[in-house]
Formats: C-alpha cells, sequence, structure tokens
C-alpha cells in the first residue's frame, strides 16, 4: 500500500476556522503545519493568536513570506474584507509549486480578484465554499471546491478526512453556490425572526409552525420550490394585496414588516412582467421556464 503524502500546510490568518481545521488536519496525524496572522504582530492581540496555535500544535511564522518558503498549501482564512489584501501579501513568495486555498466567504468577483493577483505565480487556486459551521465539523465540515487547483487539492485532502465536492468552473464558482444558498438560508432566518416574533405576541405561535411544518413535510424541496415560483408566477397581482394585510397585520402588534414590505415588492416586480399571460393563466411545469421568462423581461 502506498503511504499517503503529508501535506505542508499553511494557514494565512489564524481565527476560528483556522483553528479549527489545523485541529482537524492534526488529529489526522498532519504535523509540521504553520500559520502567519496579521494580528500577531499586534501587542494587544499577538496572546490570542499564540494560544490558539500551540493549542491546535501550530508554529506561527513572521511574516508571509517565511510562510510561503515553509509550506505548499496555503489556506487563507482571513476575514473577508481583507481576502485580496491577504493574497497581495503572499502573492510574491509563491511559485506554481504553490497551492492557494481561498475558504473566505466572498463574493464571486471577489474570489476572482483574489485569483487574479495570484496569476503571475502560476499558483494553483482553489475557490473553497465552505457549506457549514466549521467548530462543528472541523477539518470535515463540507466544502465546494472550483478552481485549477481543486481537483489536485480534493485527491490529496480527502485522504485526511476532507469532505470536498468539485465544482466545474474557475474560481467564483464554488463561492457562487454559498453566497447564493445563503439568499435562502439567512433570509429564511429574517423571515422566521419577523414572522414567530409576530406570532408569539398573538399566542399562536405554536399553531403557525405546525402549520408550516405540515407544509414542508408534504412536499420535498424540489417540489416546494416549483410550488412557489411557479404558483407566484400565475397569482403574483392577488399575493400583492395579501401581503398588504400582512403588513397590517405585523404592525397591529408593532413588529416591523422589513421582509414582509420586500416581498410585497418582489411580488410587484413579478407581476410587472405580465407572467401570468406567458403562461395563459396556467402553472408551467418546470419553474425553470418561470425563471427564463423573468431574465428575459427583467
Amino acid at each position: 500500500m502506498n503511504e499517503r503524502i503529508i501535506p505542508k500546510i499553511g494557514f494565512l490568518g489564524f481565527g476560528e476556522a483556522g483553528f479549527n481545521l489545523a485541529s482537524g488536519f492534526l488529529s489526522e496525524g498532519i504535523t509540521g503545519i504553520k500559520a502567519f496572522d496579521i494580528c500577531q504582530t499586534r501587542d494587544e492581540d499577538c496572546h490570542k493568536v499564540s494560544d490558539k496555535a500551540i493549542a491546535a500544535g501550530v508554529e506561527l511564522v513572521e511574516s508571509p513570506e517565511a510562510l510561503a518558503k515553509s509550506v505548499d498549501i496555503i489556506i487563507s482564512a482571513v476575514v473577508c474584507a481583507e481576502a485580496v489584501v491577504a493574497a497581495e501579501s503572499i502573492a510574491p513568495y509563491l511559485t506554481d509549486q504553490h497551492m492557494y486555498v481561498d475558504i473566505n466567504a466572498t463574493a464571486p468577483d471577489t474570489k476572482m480578484e483574489v485569483a487574479d493577483c495570484l496569476m503571475d505565480s502560476k499558483v494553483k487556486f482553489v475557490d473553497a465554499a465552505v457549506m457549514g459551521p466549521i467548530p462543528n465539523h472541523r477539518h470535515k465540515v463540507p466544502i465546494m471546491v472550483s478552481g485549477t487547483g481543486a481537483q489536485s487539492f480534493m485527491q490529496l485532502m480527502t485522504q485526511y478526512g476532507m469532505n470536498l465536492e468539485f465544482v466545474e468552473g474557475g474560481a467564483g464558482s464554488a463561492c457562487s453556490v454559498k453566497m447564493l444558498r445563503s439568499v435562502f438560508m439567512k433570509g429564511m432566518a429574517a423571515l422566521l425572526i419577523e414572522m414567530m416574533t409576530a406570532a408569539y405576541k398573538f399566542g399562536s405561535h405554536e399553531t403557525v409552525v405546525a402549520t408550516i411544518d405540515e407544509t414542508l413535510t408534504q412536499n420535498t424541496p424540489a417540489e416546494l420550490i416549483h410550488r412557489l415560483i411557479s404558483g407566484t408566477a400565475i397569482h403574483a397581482a392577488r399575493r400583492v394585496h395579501e401581503m398588504d394585510e400582512v403588513i397590517k397585520t405585523l404592525s397591529s402588534v408593532d413588529v416591523a414588516p422589513i421582509m414582509s414590505i420586500a416581498t410585497k415588492n418582489t411580488l410587484q416586480w413579478v407581476d410587472s412582467m405580465g407572467l401570468k399571460s406567458v403562461f395563459n393563466g396556467e402553472m408551467p411545469d418546470q419553474y425553470e421556464d418561470v425563471l427564463k421568462a423573468i431574465i428575459e423581461r427583467g
């Protein structure tokens, strides 16, 4: 049996994500992990980074240059706003022997900007979209990957327990899935807060949850998506007026109808496209037909 290649991993940024990933790697037998975090250069923050590094068995190095010279795989785990700056700080020291894995939750354009600033080094770039909470799963958190280094990264790191899924395309392809999924996940959380606060004030929250449970369990996610999108194409006008009543209901118990107003605005936008006439008043068989019509008319 061939022995596994032990990767030389370094973290550019060593906060919560870096700490948990490194701890997971250590449990798989990956040692010699390095890290550089700009906070280690600040007196007020250096001990926080140092404590994390010691706990995860990670050696802190003094600069991005030192990091690049000591590892083959650089995992960028900085705050989103610093993703490009972090890449620029290490770009002059990278070569075609390096792999740069950007796990930051940024927009596709930002991932492409990161990849562009690394292009001259011919580094293998991996757009890594983390699809779950890292502290819960550590290195086994589901991650979608795309880019020039994605398949090589998968081949190497799945041996060490990483849960990686390949997405066709270059930088920005994987993170686009995460960003668009966030429209639903974060939006659903905001909707629930708005709805359940009012429901609790009315004393009907348990009943409301029961009715939603019935709807969700009677449909697969794909069926529900089709029902909601295709149904809205036909009934958007009526639902605009229904949302007026929803907004009144929320306001009556002093709950700000922020999400409900946004819903009304979106329904008005859909109604303005005349989709009911496009589909002759009948729900289309595929929700993709509605999306095509929205794109054509929007």
